[in-house]
C-alpha cells in the first residue's frame, strides 16, 4: 500500500537523520573535547613556558647573587661580631676606668678621712682617761721637739677614745685653757714678777717669818707649775696641729700621684684598645672588597644565550599554535559539511511530512501540525511554551470546548506524522461525547487500525495488571542467561510502547475512584499516562474538597487557550478554590 512504502521511507529517512544526528553529536562532542584539550594544551604550554621563564631568572639571579650575599652576609657577622667585642671592650675600659677612679677615690676619702681624724677627732669627750693620756704625753714628751711618729699611736688611742663620747681634741684643749688667756709678753711678765717674789720670799726667809715664807713659796711653786702647765698644753696644740697639716699636704700630694698615674694607665690601655678593634674593621672591609672584585671578575653574563633559548620557545609554542588552528579550521570545516547534510535531511523530512499530511490528514487540521508558541501555557511556571510529551499525570483545563479537542487531534495526528506507531498507543475515554471508553490502538500490523470499546475502567486497570505482570517477570529469575534470553525473544516479553490516555470531562467521582486513582499514580511503571480535561467552570461547580485532592494527585497543570488569557493564568485556579473555601 502506498501508506506502508510512505511510512517505510519515513522510517528509513528518521533512521538515517537520527544515525546523522548522532554522528554530528559524536563529531561535535569530538571536536568540542579535542578544542577543550588543544586549548588545555596551550594553557598548560603557555604556563610551564612562563613557569621555565621565572625559574631561569630566578636561577640566574641566585646563581650570581648567592655568592656575593653569602660573602657581604659573612662580613655584616663579622662587623656585628666586631663591633660587639669593640662594645664589650669598651665597656670593660669604661668599668675598669670606673672601677679605678672609684677605688682611687675610696683611698684618698679613706686617707682624708685618717686626716681629718687627725686633724679634727670628731668627737667630744670629758673624761679622766683622755686626760691622763694627754698628761702623759705631756710630761713624758715634755713637749719639746714634738716627734710626730712617737706622739701619733698615742693620739690614735685618744681619738678612738674620744670618737664613742663625742668630743673633739681640740674642744677639749681648749676647755681646758679657757680659763686663761695667755701671750707672750704677758708670760714673760710673769716670770719677771715670779723672779721678783723669789727674791723677796729668800729674803723673806732669811730675814722674816718662816711660816709666811712657807705660804709665799708654796703659792709661788703653784702659779709656776700651772704656767708651765699652760705653756707645755700650748705648745703641744701647736705642735699637734703643725703635724697635721704637714700629713694632710703629704696625703693629698700621695693621692694626686696615684691618680694621675692610674689615669695614664687607663687612658693608655683604652687608645691602644682602639687602635686594635680600628685595624680590624679595617682589614675586614678590605677582605670584603678583594672578595667582591675577585667573584665579579669570575662571573661572565652571558644574555644573547638566554636570549635565544628565549626566542626558541616562542617560535615552538607559535609553531604549536598554528597546527592546533589549522586542526581546528578542519574540524570546523567537516562540522559545517555535517551541518549542512543535517539541514538537508531535516528539510526532505518536512516535505516528506507535508505530503503526508496533504494525503491523510483532514484539511481542517493541516494548518495545526506546528504548535504555536502561545497556545499552551504551563500555570505553575506561568510562562508560554510548546507542549512538550509529558511521562507523568496531567490537567488540562480549557474554556473553550474546541480548544480541547483541537489540542486532543493536534496531539493525536501529529504523533501519528512524526513518532513510529509502534511506540505509542492512545486511549481516548470521552465520557460527554462518546458515551463511554475507546480505545485506539497501534499495533504492528500497520495495514490496519485497531479500534476497540470498553464499557468501564474495570477493564482498563486488568490491562494495566497484566502489563505489570509481565514487565514483571523480566527482573525475576529465569534459572540462567539461557531461559532468560528465550524469555525475552518470546511473545510474553513486553513491548516497549507508550499509553496515553484521554480522560474528556469525567465526573469527579470517576477521577477519584481508587482504580483511576491507582492508574493516575502507578501508571508511569507500566507506561500508561493519564491526561485529564476538564473546564474552567467545573471549578465553580464540583466540591472544593475534592479538586484539591485532584490538584494534589496530578504532576502538572497546563491551561489551553489564547494568549490574551494565559498570561495571568497561573495560580489561577488554586486561588479561586481558596476564594470558595472562605
Amino acid at each position: 500500500m502506498r501508506y506502508d512504502e510512505v511510512a517505510c521511507q519515513i522510517r528509513e529517512k528518521r533512521k538515517e537523520i537520527a544515525s546523522s544526528e548522532e554522528i554530528i553529536r559524536n563529531l561535535q562532542a569530538n571536536v568540542n573535547e579535542q578544542m577543550n584539550r588543544l586549548s588545555k594544551a596551550d594553557r598548560d604550554k603557555s604556563n610551564h613556558i612562563r613557569d621555565e621563564e621565572k625559574r631561569a631568572r630566578e636561577q640566574f639571579e641566585y646563581d650570581i647573587c648567592a655568592p656575593f650575599e653569602k660573602k657581604i652576609k659573612q662580613l655584616e657577622d663579622t662587623k656585628i661580631k666586631a663591633k660587639l667585642k669593640r662594645d664589650k671592650a669598651l665597656e670593660g675600659i669604661t668599668e675598669s676606668r670606673y672601677k679605678s677612679k672609684f677605688k682611687t677615690k675610696i683611698d684618698v676619702d679613706r686617707e682624708l678621712e685618717k686626716c681629718k681624724q687627725i686633724e679634727e677627732v670628731t668627737s667630744k669627750f670629758y673624761g679622766k682617761e683622755f686626760t691622763k693620756i694627754v698628761e702623759d704625753i705631756v710630761i713624758d714628751n715634755q713637749m719639746v721637739d714634738y716627734d710626730v711618729e712617737r706622739i701619733l699611736p698615742n693620739l690614735q688611742k685618744a681619738t678612738d677614745a674620744l670618737s664613742g663620747k663625742g668630743v673633739s681634741m681640740n674642744d677639749f684643749i681648749d676647755s681646758m685653757l679657757e680659763n686663761f688667756e695667755y701671750d707672750e709678753s704677758k708670760g714673760n711678765q710673769q716670770l719677771m714678777m715670779a723672779c721678783g717674789g723669789g727674791i723677796l720670799v729668800l729674803g723673806l726667809l732669811i730675814f722674816a717669818y718662816p711660816i709666811g715664807v712657807a705660804v709665799l713659796i708654796g703659792t709661788l711653786i703653784f702659779s709656776c707649775l700651772k704656767s708651765y702647765l699652760f705653756i707645755s698644753c700650748t705648745s703641744a696644740r701647736k705642735g699637734l696641729e703643725l703635724n697635721v697639716s704637714s700629713v694632710d699636704s703629704l696625703v693629698k700630694d700621695k693621692v694626686k700621684a696615684l691618680v694621675d698615674r692610674d689615669r695614664a694607665k687607663v687612658e693608655k690601655n683604652y687608645s691602644d684598645a682602639i687602635a686594635k678593634i680600628t685595624e680590624r674593621i679595617d682589614k675586614l672591609d678590605d677582605d670584603c672588597v678583594i672578595e667582591l672584585e675577585s667573584r665579579r671578575g669570575d662571573f661572565i653574563f652571558n644574555s644573547n644565550r638566554i636570549e635565544e633559548d628565549y626566542s626558541n620557545l616562542i617560535k615552538s609554542i607559535e609553531s604549536d599554535i598554528s597546527v592546533i588552528k589549522q586542526n581546528l579550521n578542519t574540524e570546523e570545516e567537516k562540522l559545517k559539511d555535517r551541518k549542512t547534510r543535517l539541514s538537508e535531511l531535516l528539510t526532505e523530512q518536512e516535505i516528506c511530512l507535508r505530503n503526508i499530511t496533504n494525503d491523510y490528514l483532514p484539511k481542517k487540521l493541516r494548518v495545526d501540525l506546528s504548535l504555536p508558541k502561545d497556545y499552551l501555557v504551563d500555570i505553575k511556571d506561568n510562562k508560554p511554551i510548546l507542549f512538550p510529551f509529558v511521562r507523568e499525570a496531567c490537567l488540562l483545563v480549557y474554556d473553550n470546548d474546541k480548544y480541547a479537542q483541537d489540542f486532543r487531534s493536534m496531539m493525536f495526528f501529529q504523533t501519528l506524522a512524526r513518532t513510529s506507531p509502534d511506540l505509542f498507543s492512545f486511549i481516548i475515554l470521552d465520557q460527554k461525547y462518546l458515551g463511554g471508553t475507546t480505545i485506539s490502538l497501534f499495533h504492528e500490523d500497520q495495514s490496519a487500525k485497531i479500534a476497540t470499546t470498553q464499557s468501564d475502567m474495570q477493564a482498563l486497570l486488568e490491562n494495566c495488571n497484566e502489563e505489570v505482570k509481565r514487565r514483571h517477570q523480566i527482573v525475576t529469575p529465569h534459572g540462567g542467561i539461557e531461559k532468560y534470553n528465550e524469555f525475552m525473544v518470546g511473545q510474553e516479553c513486553p513491548q516497549e510502547t507508550t499509553n496515553i490516555i484521554f480522560y474528556c470531562y469525567p465526573e469527579l467521582s470517576d477521577i477519584l475512584n481508587p482504580v483511576n486513582t491507582q492508574i493516575i499514580y502507578n501508571g508511569a511503571n507500566t507506561g500508561y499516562y493519564e491526561y485529564i480535561f476538564l473546564p474552567s467552570k467545573i471549578f465553580d461547580e464540583w466540591d472544593v474538597k475534592g479538586l484539591r485532592d485532584l490538584l494534589g494527585m496530578v504532576n502538572k497543570i497546563y491551561y489551553i487557550g489564547d494568549s490574551k488569557i494565559s498570561k495571568h493564568a497561573k495560580f489561577k485556579y488554586e486561588l479561586k478554590l481558596d476564594e470558595r473555601g472562605q
